[in-house]
Order: structure tokens, then C-alpha cells, then sequence
């Protein structure tokens, strides 16, 4: 068995294969057998082929690297380094790869004549399933890039190996959407920031309508889990269970409780979640992780998205919802409750700027992207954008960084969402 499993057709050229070349090498084997079939046997043996799983990946240099820490070499004998310069896909250089951390799993790693790859290191973000999900987002992003059209295509990065549990994925530059928003609420240019722009919010509509409106359910119920809203009300009655262990909601009869936990009922929330059990939403693919960490944007590339081992056949409502649910939380770390981490000249100015456009920034910008999406196919059902809206409010609130007092208010927006009385 091969120590790597190469999951694209493309190299050889002496630079990195690009977006253009993985596409015409795709084609080129899907003519041959057959659209449907070819990405499918190409990653059948995915899971095979990870058994060689890193056990020992740089723990030490890694330890030594803050997550924002910067560029840096890694050592002589980092598996990944040395991996990439042996690899088929890229030309061979004595160049010495720089490597930079990305987020809690994600490393850019660069020459220093400017080939740049992203290795996402699953072993990082889920110990116990290594091999399992690095498998799933390889077949997923595989499967999926013949399928997108153009603007749509971007959305994804394109698979050029997977390997001992490291996927190998193309760069996409951008900032992510937290960061966008950060530097515009924090510098108090929202005006000149790209999401205050129509074309932003038209671009991320009509990506989603691309992405939501993939047929071949057969296909994909093959590819990615399903979740109806039985399982989604029970994962939301999981996130009571462990709300309630951590004290930020009441178990009982409200009468029973006291000081913040007395209208914070989890008898309620379970109430108001069994209401949409029994509901028929739509079905599609979906990301599945829709946070503001996870979508980019770039001046001249557009949107994309990142981290796609949780994407799912599930209603289109599970991506707002918990995009909405994200961008209200951050707004309100900002602006919105006494924990704000701006100083307070600019909290009067954003205040200022919500009382005379009737809802903050980011807000305006997820109704246009709404506006937009509803105009491009079918409108969204309300009570499930709400349900998942309070579902991702919940998860929220499980994050044991924030304060108790932010915590709380993300159990309250759940409360108000699912329409839960007081």
C-alpha cells in the first residue's frame, strides 16, 4: 500500500497545481468513468490508505508555537516538512518551508519561493477520529468541486493529498468574517469594509443557493450523515443536559430556583424545542459549520469556506441560523452588554450608528445576504431558521471562555427564539 493516498491527478507541471488544473484533471477522469463514479473510487480507499496515522507530529514545536504566533521554520525532521519535499504534486526545491499557524488545526506552510499549502492536521482537532473525519472532508471537498459552477466553485479549497491523517488542501487567501467584522466595528469603518457592500452579501446568497441547491440526494445521503429534525432536537437536548450540569440552567420548577436561574428553565427550553420535532423541512447539503471563523473573503477571489468534515443533508436553515447566532454574538461582545470589549467612545458611536440604521452592522449585512438568497429559490422557513438560530445560541453558551454573564445571554436568546415564556 502507497504511504500516501493521492486523491488528485494533477502535478508534474513544476509549480503547484492550481484551481484550473485540478478541474480539467477531474473532467478528464470523470469522462472516462463516468461523473457519478470516477471522485467516488477515487476515494474509496481513503480510510485504507491513513493507517500510517503521525503519532509523534512535532509535539514539541508545536507546543512551542502560540496559535497567532507568527511564521517560523520547523524542525529538520517535522513529518510534514519532510513529506512535502518529497511529494509528487510539487516541485522539488532545497528551498526550506516556513510554517505558520492558521487556527487550532490549520497550517500554512510556504517556501520560500512562494508555494503555499495548507496541511490541516486532524490529529489537532479531533484525537480520537483521525482518520474517519480527515477521510470525510478529503471525499467531501473530492465530490463536491465537479459539482459547483462558477462563482460557486471558490466556495471550496481543492484536495491535492491526504496523507497519514494530514490533508493537504490549496490556499485560499482572504480574512475570515470575524475578522472582517472585528477591524470594522473595532476602527469604527464599517462603510468602507467589503460586507458593507450589496455585491458581499449578493456573492454569499447566491454561493449558498449554489451549494443548498445540489440535487442528487441519493448521491450525498451516501456521502455525508443526514440529520432530519429528530436528531437535531436531540443533539439540542444534549445542550440543555450540559448547560444544566454547568449551572446556567435550572432543572426544575421555576419556583424552585433562584436569582438568574428562576426564568431559565430547562424543562421550558425542552418544551419549546419537542415544537419542531415534528416539522418537514426541506433537505439539502449544507456546510454544517457555518461560524464566522470559517468563512473568507478576498478582494479579488470573492467568498470561500473552510472546514467542511461536518457538512450534512439537512435543512438550509442550519447554516443561517448559525451564522446568525454567531454574528449577534459577536456584535454583542463588542457592543452589545457590559462585558464589550471596545472602549466606550466607540461603543456610543456603534450604538449611535444602530438607532439611526435600526440594527447594527453585521445584522444588515446577514438580511441583505437573506434578502438576496430568498430571491435566487426557495424562502426559509422561519420557526426552523429560529430553532437553529437558538440551537447554535446553546452551543454558545457552552463555551466555557466566556463569562458567565455572556453565557446567560446567549441561554436567553434561545429562550426568546424558541418563544419560551418567562
Amino acid at each position: 500500500m502507497n504511504d500516501a493516498m493521492q486523491v488528485s491527478e494533477v502535478g508534474g507541471t513544476g509549480q503547484v497545481p492550481n484551481r484550473q488544473e485540478v478541474s480539467e484533471a477531474r473532467q478528464e477522469s470523470a469522462s472516462v468513468a463516468g461523473a457519478s463514479d470516477a471522485p467516488a473510487q477515487r476515494c474509496e480507499g481513503l480510510a485504507r490508505a491513513n493507517e500510517y496515522k503521525v503519532s509523534r507530529l512535532s509535539d514539541g514545536w508545536v507546543r512551542g508555537v502560540d496559535k497567532d504566533g507568527g511564521r517560523r521554520l520547523p524542525p529538520d525532521d517535522d513529518p510534514v516538512a519532510q513529506h512535502l519535499r518529497a511529494v509528487w504534486w510539487l516541485p522539488r526545491s532545497p528551498l526550506p518551508w516556513h510554517a505558520e499557524r492558521l487556527n487550532g488545526a490549520a497550517w500554512l506552510f510556504e517556501r520560500e519561493d512562494g508555494v503555499k499549502v495548507v496541511a490541516k492536521l486532524f490529529r489537532d482537532k479531533s484525537p480520537n477520529d483521525v482518520d474517519r473525519n480527515a477521510a470525510r472532508e478529503a471525499r467531501i471537498l473530492t465530490l463536491l468541486a465537479p459539482r459547483l459552477s462558477a462563482p460557486a466553485a471558490r466556495l471550496i479549497p481543492s484536495v491535492f493529498e491526504l496523507w497519514r491523517g494530514v490533508l493537504f488542501l490549496e490556499f485560499q487567501s482572504g480574512d475570515t468574517l470575524q475578522r472582517l467584522a472585528e477591524a470594522a466595528l473595532w476602527g469604527g469603518q464599517w462603510m468602507h469594509s467589503p460586507l458593507a457592500r450589496p455585491s458581499t452579501a449578493q456573492d454569499f446568497a447566491r454561493a449558498l443557493a449554489s451549494l443548498h441547491g445540489l440535487q442528487e440526494e441519493r448521491f450525498w445521503r451516501n456521502v455525508v450523515p443526514h440529520e432530519g429534525l429528530a436528531q437535531a432536537t436531540r443533539y439540542a437536548e444534549a445542550l440543555l443536559t450540559q448547560l444544566a450540569e454547568r449551572g446556567l440552567l435550572h432543572q426544575g420548577e421555576a419556583s424552585d430556583a433562584s436569582n438568574d436561574e428562576a426564568s431559565r428553565s430547562a424543562t421550558a427550553l425542552r418544551l419549546g424545542i419537542s415544537r419542531h420535532r415534528d416539522l418537514a423541512p426541506r433537505l439539502c447539503l449544507v456546510h454544517g459549520d457555518m461560524t464566522t471563523g470559517n468563512v473568507l473573503w478576498d478582494q479579488g477571489e470573492g467568498l470561500s469556506l473552510i472546514d467542511w468534515e461536518r457538512a450534512k443533508w439537512a435543512p438550509p436553515e442550519l447554516d443561517w441560523g448559525r451564522l446568525r447566532a454567531e454574528l449577534r454574538h459577536l456584535v454583542r461582545r463588542f457592543v452589545g452588554s457590559p462585558q464589550a470589549s471596545v472602549s466606550r467612545p466607540q461603543q456610543v458611536e456603534l450604538r449611535a450608528w444602530n438607532q439611526g440604521h435600526g440594527s447594527d452592522p453585521l445584522s444588515l449585512f446577514l438580511h441583505a445576504s437573506l434578502a438576496a438568497y430568498s430571491a435566487l429559490g426557495p424562502s426559509l422557513d422561519q420557526r426552523l431558521l429560529d430553532f437553529y438560530d437558538a440551537t447554535s445560541s446553546l452551543r454558545i453558551a457552552r463555551n466555557g471562555w466566556l463569562s458567565r454573564e455572556q453565557r446567560l445571554e446567549a441561554v436567553d436568546d434561545a429562550l426568546q427564539l424558541l418563544h419560551v415564556d418567562a
